[in-house]
């Protein structure tokens, strides 16, 4: 068999490649994935399997439903700037961005209302 590196990446010998790229084949909106979720989550399906004695069968997941986070793009490229830097050498996983940049401007706004 032929080795083929990591990097850069090289398409393997004898893989067909296709002419037009393909549409996936999950066909759903977020709001009725969601809802599918969420539906799921409030009557799971039965457990097939019994657990070990003393074990606890538990699990959160949250949803957050939040509105659209809009700005324009000079607001985006300051965000972003402001953030890399921020995390720049930060050791472990830095929070999403969405949800960092939603804290700041919460921050901005209660700064303002103490004005």
């Amino acid at each position: 068999m032929e080795q083929v590196q990591s990097y850069p990446l090289t398409w393997p010998q004898g893989f067909p490649r296709v002419k037009a790229r393909e549409n996936g084949q999950f066909r759903t909106e977020l709001h009725k994935a969601l809802n599918n979720v969420e539906g799921s989550l409030r009557h799971p399906l039965p457990r097939r399997t019994a657990s070990p004695p003393g074990w606890r069968n538990e699990m959160t997941i949250k949803i957050i439903r939040q509105p659209d986070l809009h700005m324009t793009a000079s607001e985006l490229a300051r965000y972003r700037h402001e953030y890399e830097k921020a995390f720049a050498f930060y050791s472990g996983a830095p929070p999403d961005f969405e949800d960092w940049v939603r804290a700041q401007k919460e921050a901005h706004l209660d700064a303002g209302k103490k004005e």
